[in-house]
């Protein structure tokens, strides 16, 4: 007898009949069979492998995601390489967001996670906002802690002085203490 996937009838087929509105066995009973281990590499009507389509349709498909997974990378270079121009030219505002987006970026690279975050909480310390500075340097204490990196970052010694300055006022005793930075006893404007 002949079925649509070779010649002869193995054990558990059943042969097609052309007439029949649907030749094509159904997914059930593929995946039946596939289990059960009666199947043979399946063939369309035309003789061709299906098996070969599939793989065939998976690699087109993955070749262009191997492409794009670069694509992440370069998109939080631009946001930190824009992010640094925006401080150059003191516009803050725009040097925090794109300096903090950057940063998320980096979060398996932690020197650049935290070279992004100083940047961004000197950025928001300029600025005069207390609450976005403490955020970005919460950020760098919590990176630190998994493995320190904040005294090696490259940043010049007046920046690292102003941020070891809104740290002291901004931080707790123990987010001080994991950056190494000696703090202030009280608040300056609570001395007021």
């Amino acid at each position: 007898m002949l079925s649509r996937f070779g010649t002869g009838c193995s054990a558990g087929w059943r042969p097609v009949n052309p007439a029949s509105p649907n030749p094509r066995m159904n997914l059930e009973e593929y995946a039946g069979r596939l289990l059960h281990g009666r199947l043979t590499v399946p063939r369309d009507l035309e003789g061709r492998y299906v098996l070969q389509k599939v793989v065939l349709c998976l690699l087109l498909l993955l070749v262009p995601a191997a492409g794009l997974a670069g694509y992440g990378d370069d998109f939080y270079e631009g946001l930190y390489a824009r992010g640094m121009a925006h401080f150059h030219a003191s516009e803050y505002q725009a040097a925090f967001t794109d300096l903090h987006l950057a940063a998320f970026g980096f979060v398996d690279q932690l020197d650049r996670f935290e070279t992004a975050e100083a940047y961004a909480a000197i950025a928001a310390h300029r600025l005069g906002n207390e609450a976005l500075t403490r955020c970005a340097l919460v950020a760098i204490a919590k990176a630190d802690g998994i493995q320190p990196h904040f005294r090696s970052i490259a940043i010049p010694d007046a920046l690292r002085a102003e941020l070891d300055r809104a740290a002291a006022l901004l931080l707790t005793s123990e987010e001080r203490a994991v950056l190494r930075i000696a703090g202030q006893t009280q608040h300056p404007s609570a001395a007021r």
